[in-house]
């Protein structure tokens, strides 16, 4: 039930479910579901931590982390994420509010909304050009997730000189990246290689997402990856044991008669022969 669930989420994360029966005939018409189901799934769903309970005066509402929403909704813009346009009200004691991330994310949406008060509109307004979709020189569009991350801007750089300005998307995949605990230079080095080979961003997403597989975050752990896969053994970095060299089973000669060929075998294909 949990994928038609998501469909009901607003773009902060959050979902009224005062009535179970709206959510069965909304998300679930064709399904043999009654409400009974519906409201069993939420307590499911909240014991998983999956979502947060709440209620605010007589109405009951269920809300996702904002950090792990957003990472799986990058469709969301920074701005609309800024501006709090929700029909659902921020959850009570939720509990991300030690989350330091969605603590700044709370605090510059606060800011912001204090500031468009603040601002007078001209009487006569002239019009504005169009908002750039790349990131500029400075930065002064990147989202707030990606600003706050620790070498971010470096990151910002090679990516401009290597692959054109950054936009939108892969300033919020390399912000996910970061989430997940890769090192900055890695992601680093992982642009540089798809400059080399001459591909998009889709290529450095593949590089990364193969890093997370094999565990490979830090530059250390990043080198003896690519230097394993260029000598052709096997990674077990995930493990944190060493390499497993590709054994090698020497060629096999036609024996003269069939005591050789037992011999051969013993030797070479025996269980524990090294």
């Amino acid at each position: 039930m949990w994928p038609w669930f998501i469909t009901g989420f607003d773009d902060w994360g959050r979902m009224e479910i005062t009535s179970p029966m709206k959510i069965k005939l909304e998300l679930f018409p064709s399904f043999p579901f009654d409400k009974n189901d519906i409201i069993s799934a939420i307590d499911l769903f909240a014991n998983a931590g999956l979502v947060f309970k709440y209620s605010v005066g007589n109405k009951n509402f269920i809300a996702i982390e904002p950090c792990k929403f957003y990472k799986y909704q990058p469709y969301i813009r920074a701005s609309k994420r800024l501006e709090d346009g929700s029909g659902c009200p921020i959850p009570v004691n939720a509990p991300w509010e030690n989350c330091a991330h969605c603590r700044a994310n709370s605090r510059t949406s606060a800011e912001s909304r204090e500031e468009s008060r603040k601002n007078i509109p001209s009487p006569s307004p002239s019009p504005s050009p169009s908002p750039s979709k790349d990131l500029g020189a400075s930065g002064e569009n990147s989202t707030e997730l990606d600003i706050l991350k620790t070498g971010f801007s470096d990151i910002k750089k090679v990516y401009d000189n290597s692959l054109g300005l950054m936009t939108q998307t892969p300033a919020e995949d390399v912000g996910h990246f970061l989430d997940d605990g890769i090192e900055p230079d890695v992601i680093i080095e992982a642009i540089k290689e798809t400059a080399r080979q001459g591909k998009r961003w889709k290529y450095t997403i593949g590089i990364l997402n193969n890093c997370l597989l094999d565990n490979a975050k830090t530059l250390e752990q990043f080198k003896a990856r690519e230097e394993n896969f260029k000598n052709g053994v096997k990674s077990n970095i995930k493990n944190n044991s060493p390499p497993t060299q590709i054994k090698q089973y020497p060629i096999f000669k036609p024996p003269d008669d069939d005591e050789e060929y037992r011999l051969f075998l013993e030797k070479n294909y025996s269980e524990g022969s090294q």
